[in-house]
């Protein structure tokens, strides 16, 4: 199939090309010559001479953008998902030669808009990514094609990487500190319970000892409220952290970011992720290993969470005491085989599951609903995140939920409290940000 696909590219005469000059040529054969009707002869003639016109001048125009796009490099060699990203890449505009048009895609990574914008003579690229990626080289299909699409020549352009695509934030660049905790040694007696000083304050509950009453604020507003003691929590002194990728797991794969760039993971972590045969420590290898996870063949090779179990059977993350695991909130299958190969981590595990908003049924008005019987749901259902929860719940592990577009970061009790908040993300989110239309 390629090589066919290489030889109908290589030549000039395209389909509808060649049915032209077929149908010219036997109109001009059988009325232009053999009824000598003068309008079909003119006609006929004037059709083979521009689909031979079409042809030379693309053929022109191909030699001669050749022997020019080979100094033609992207300059920039990183970017981020739905942002433009200008990659300094241009080939000439071939405005002088008439009746020829320069156009080209991304074969490689796959998941690419090009934008083409004309700047003194030159088009010059501008991409927008829609998922993340991390690959050596990039490859481009270029098409020189006639105005009237009789002819076309294409042809491949290596250029070699490596180009990293990370996650966009979206709301997340002001997440909170991360659930990658464990019990500290701060607690008021050797044998008492895991619990600090009685700082925090919260409504008196039958119960309650009335020895910790606030007085004054009774006296003073009427209302019971009783002091609590904080949590003595700790962060870990090493934690190690693993995403798993899937489908849609480019929430996942936010979280993760901008917990290595911003240090959430603590001082001294260790980062893995599906597609990175080794654990790493740096920082720019972490994100790669984040950008890595996203190409096609490593979210067709992770189904099996092969991955995670090397992982934590690894001499450097098994002696740890924390791991936590970013998961997407709408892959029940990947989450339930992630819980199943962590319970081999003799440490704590816990887990965050990120989503790109949380879709309502019923939002939408009726009559965008009369009108569109398919609408494109944007976000995760509700049921999915419930049900997320419960199987991490029944696992006995620690679970967080991250909504990208509004940056929550909520535990199990606050799925209500938040889903109205993520059902309705900012007009900046992601989700909502236009692209460009894919080069054709």
């Amino acid at each position: 199939m390629s090589t066919l696909r290489r030889l109908r590219d290589a030549a000039p005469p395209t389909v509808l090309g060649w049915a032209v000059a077929i149908l010219a040529a036997s109109s001009l054969g059988r009325w232009g010559y053999g009824e000598m009707d003068l309008v079909v002869f003119v006609v006929s003639l004037g059709g083979l001479i521009l689909f031979a016109l079409s042809c030379a001048l693309v053929v022109g125009a191909a030699i001669r953008l050749s022997k020019r796009h080979a100094s033609a490099r992207a300059e920039r060699r990183s970017g981020e998902t739905d942002t433009p990203i200008s990659t300094g890449f241009s080939l000439p505009s071939m405005e002088t030669v008439p009746l020829v048009q320069v156009a080209w895609e991304w074969r490689h990574p796959a998941e690419v808009d090009v934008a083409r914008s004309n700047r003194s003579g030159r088009l010059v690229e501008r991409v927008v990514a829609r998922r993340r990626a991390l690959v050596e080289q990039i490859e481009r299909r270029l098409v020189v094609r006639g105005v009237f699409r009789l002819s076309a020549i294409a042809w491949r352009h290596r250029d070699q990487g490596p180009f990293r695509i990370l996650p966009a934030l979206g709301g997340l660049r002001n997440l909170p500190a991360l659930p990658a905790f464990s019990s500290g040694d701060g607690v008021p007696h050797p044998t008492g319970a895991a619990e600090g000083d009685r700082l925090e304050i919260r409504r008196y509950a039958p119960g309650d000892s009335i020895r910790y009453i606030l007085w004054k604020t009774y006296a003073r507003t009427g209302q019971l409220v009783v002091r609590v003691p904080e949590r003595a929590l700790d962060r870990a002194r090493r934690s190690a952290a693993y995403l798993l990728a899937s489908d849609n797991d480019e929430a996942a794969a936010a979280t993760a970011r901008v917990a290595i760039e911003r240090g959430l993971l603590g001082d001294s972590w260790i980062f893995g992720a599906d597609g990175t045969a080794e654990p790493t420590e740096a920082k720019e290898e972490a994100l790669d290993a984040v950008a890595r996870s996203g190409n096609p063949e490593v979210v067709r090779q992770s189904a099996n969470v092969d991955g995670l179990r090397a992982f934590v059977a690894h001499p450097t993350v098994r002696a740890e005491g924390h791991c936590l695991l970013f998961v997407a909130a709408d892959a029940p299958a990947r989450l339930q085989a992630a819980l199943d190969a962590s319970r081999t981590f003799a440490g704590v595990v816990s887990v965050v599951l990120a989503t790109d908003g949380i879709a309502v049924d019923g939002s939408s008005p009726w009559w965008q609903r009369l009108l569109w019987r398919d609408l494109p749901t944007l976000g995760v259902a509700r049921a999915e995140v419930e049900a997320a929860l419960a199987a991490c719940r029944a696992a006995g592990v620690a679970a967080a939920w991250v909504d990208r577009p509004t940056g929550r970061l909520l535990g199990g009790a606050g799925l209500e409290h938040g889903a109205a908040a993520a059902a309705n993300p900012p007009a900046s989110s992601p989700a909502e940000r236009p692209a460009f239309r894919r080069a054709g």
